[in-house]
């Protein structure tokens, strides 16, 4: 899906369109689609061969999923509304 760029509301924010960082395990979230990929970096040069770095690289990114969603939330409290 692309968006629709003639609709879209005027930037009253001045928020920056991308933000850039290198890190090694990334969650991105596409908000158009909502979905949520889940990335995790390979550095091919710390193994012996490309079969070694995928097996671990999945490991790491299993590991990673499941800190994800084994993530102990705290419950929020109720709220109030004016009426």
């Amino acid at each position: 899906k692309k968006l629709i760029f003639s609709s879209t509301p005027e930037d009253d924010r001045s928020l920056p369109d991308i933000h850039l960082g290198l890190d090694d395990d990334v969650i991105v979230f596409d908000h158009v689609e909502k979905r949520a990929y889940v990335i995790h970096w390979v550095r091919l040069d710390h193994y012996s061969s490309v079969q070694d770095a995928y097996n671990d690289g999945m490991n790491q990114l299993e590991h990673f999923v499941s800190r994800v969603h084994n993530i102990d939330l705290p419950r929020l409290s109720a709220g109030s509304v004016k009426l």
